[in-house]
């Protein structure tokens, strides 16, 4: 093996190199898409999802306006007092 050869292998090596690390940074892009695609899609199902039990939550207390009113005045209530013995 003279100098010349070894100067041809190490361009060989050089260019493999140089393409496996396009090829690494190349997947390693598709793959930040494809998750920054599927965490769009997550928050979106989250938002509908919140939305949707907004939706519900105001259809019932328009409902059931005297019920909740009840519901949630015992409730505090009940934790005023259990909040007043603590100290005590």
């Amino acid at each position: 093996m003279n100098k010349s050869d070894v100067q041809d292998k190490a361009q060989d090596w050089k260019e493999k190199a140089a393409d496996t690390v396009q090829d690494l940074k190349s997947k390693a892009q598709d793959k930040a898409r494809d998750l920054q695609q599927t965490a769009k899609q997550w928050q979106q199902k989250a938002v509908e999802s919140s939305r949707r039990a907004a939706e519900a939550t105001d259809e019932y207390v328009h409902e059931n306006t005297w019920s909740v009113l009840v519901t949630v005045g015992l409730s505090c209530l009940i934790v005023g007092i259990l909040i007043g013995r603590s100290r005590d």
